[in-house]
């Protein structure tokens, strides 16, 4: 029975497996520049279909090993990983189907992630996991008023529509990110009989979730004005302090744990960039690219390593395959980043795309036949 293959034993591995095949294929097909109409389809495929891909498989992954809720897997997770790869497909057909029809496949997957997570996260000892109900709706309705925009024919509403996805997402990983960097070190220097103790004061994890919070709704209801750049700037220092706080000079050297760091700082600098566009008049798109090619990219490398590995049983290889795929990561955002301020773009764009864009194929090299495999016994 196909469902009793091991594939379908835990929510990563499906969805990582196809998002690193189809990653560089949506990038290809979407890539601004090669075809015009497909500009929009560009962030969306990034935001929602990539990213929605990627932290679904998280999500599930997370809740049952932290919070102990029962693993979605087999017939649930099947459902679930079609109805994503059905929205995929649609965004693909987009030109040669009816707008609505493309909608109602793209718009099923969060409310029904939703549906299978938030009854346990409601019964769970740590309330934290409520936030995926204002993440969850974020990204439901950013996507909801992408398609409202596509089918008004308005690019004004579409492009609403990925800024609320990108808040959701922003959201998701300063709180998801912002517990796992500090976390993991803990455990790396005290496997290594190294002094553990680390962390922000109370006070300043305070801070810096309203900071979160705060730069997430001036986003969305001051843009482009200096209240929202003075908020930006405070989240940068503020997160910036949290960062310092991990000690992060005492495990550069653990590449699976600095990388996890390495992610976290790009948020920061998300936030010192949209200050700079709303106090100084730096390009906007600077602090989105950021995002979505820095921090997005380096989560993504050290998510889908780690977990495609510690949740098969295998352990960690962080060799050159794996510092290859950070220094792809770091080159292909910083040379996405450039392209926004050069006059001519293009060739900078392309050559961003080619290095973002392998680090999937290597991530498939090194883990993906962990993910169709059995799991190894613990020993």
């Amino acid at each position: 029975m196909i469902l009793a293959h091991p594939l379908w034993s835990a929510a990563f591995r499906p969805f990582f497996l196809l998002g690193g095949v189809l990653a560089p294929l949506m990038l290809l097909y979407s890539f601004p520049g090669l075809h015009g109409d497909r500009f929009l389809w560009h962030g969306h495929e990034m935001l929602f279909g990539l990213a929605g891909g990627i932290c679904t498989g998280f999500i599930l992954t997370a809740l049952p090993s932290w919070g102990g809720a029962p693993a979605i897997s087999r017939p649930r997770l099947a459902l679930l990983f079609g109805v994503w790869l059905l929205g995929r497909l649609l965004a693909f057909a987009a030109g040669w189907l009816p707008p609505l029809v493309v909608a109602l496949g793209d718009l099923a997957l969060f409310p029904l992630l939703a549906a299978f997570t938030l009854p346990d996260a409601s019964r769970m000892r740590q309330k934290g996991f409520l936030a995926l109900a204002p993440i969850l709706l974020a990204l439901f309705l950013g996507n909801a008023l992408f398609h409202f925009g596509l089918m008004r024919e308005s690019d004004t509403i579409a492009r609403h529509g990925l800024h609320l996805g990108l808040a959701g997402n922003i959201g998701l990983f300063g709180l998801v990110w912002g517990f796992l960097a500090p976390t993991f070190t803990r455990t790396a220097l005290q496997e290594r009989g190294q002094d553990h103790r680390l962390g922000a004061p109370v006070w300043l994890e305070w801070a810096s979730h309203l900071s979160l919070l705060a730069f997430l709704l001036s986003g969305l209801l001051l843009p482009d004005g200096v209240a929202a750049g003075m908020i930006a700037l405070a989240a940068a220092l503020i997160h910036l302090a949290r960062f310092l706080c991990w000690k992060f000079w005492r495990i550069v050297h653990i590449p699976i744990v600095s990388f996890l760091q390495l992610a976290y700082l790009w948020l920061v600098a998300v936030f010192a960039l949209r200050a700079g566009a709303d106090l100084w008049g730096w390009p906007p798109g600077l602090w989105i690219h950021a995002f979505t090619t820095g921090g997005l990219g380096m989560m993504m490398v050290a998510m889908l390593t780690r977990v495609s590995q510690r949740h098969t049983g295998r352990p960690f290889r962080t060799g050159a395959p794996y510092l290859l795929m950070g220094v792809l990561v770091t080159s292909g955002a910083g040379l996405r980043l450039a392209a926004v301020v050069s006059e001519q773009p293009q060739n900078l764009l392309i050559l961003a795309a080619i290095l973002w864009g392998s680090v999937f194929p290597i991530f498939l090299l090194q883990s993906g036949s962990f993910l169709t495999s059995p799991s190894l016994p613990k020993e």
